[in-house]
């Protein structure tokens, strides 16, 4: 359980996070939609799970359709240009959400409700000292709002 909590929940969720930080919305999704493909490809390597042709050819169509709009329809500007910080760490994000499911299907004989359930736990055991060491838990503060009006309208 602590694998797949720590690549599913923790790791995924802080890259996803950090790559919107420095990576719009739409170049965040378009490389999280390459994770079916990428999940494909992994189970195929690594548990020997049979890609068809027909998949293969999807897989090729996705990452190149990926490509084409991550570039706007100019391929030569990812030579030039190459990825964005926030694209690395979506990419990053993919990989160990693909780590995350082929550890899923290799099975623990949990129920997947207990697997869950105990994937969380560990999640908010793991990140309870970072929250702690980083202020705290706290309320995103917005442009218009400071901390102060934050917390006298909190309802307890």
């Amino acid at each position: 359980m602590l694998l797949p909590a720590l690549f599913g929940l923790v790791a995924y969720n802080y890259l996803l996070c950090t790559a919107l930080q420095y990576t719009d919305a739409v170049n965040a999704s378009l490389i999280n939609a390459f994770n079916p493909a990428l999940i494909s490809v992994a189970a195929a390597v690594f548990l020997q799970q049979r890609m068809t042709s027909t998949a293969a050819a999807g897989v090729i169509v996705a990452l190149a359709g990926v490509l084409w709009a991550l570039c706007d329809g100019h391929p030569t500007s990812l030579l030039s240009n190459g990825f964005g910080l926030g694209d690395v760490f979506m990419l990053g994000a993919t990989v160990t959400w693909t780590a995350y499911t082929l550890a899923g299907r290799r099975g623990t004989g949990i129920p997947p409700i207990t697997s869950a359930a105990l994937q969380a736990l560990v999640s908010v055991i793991a990140l309870t000292p970072v929250v702690f060491l980083t202020g705290g838990p706290h309320w995103p503060v917005t442009s218009n709002t400071t901390r102060d009006d934050q917390r006298t309208s909190l309802p307890w």
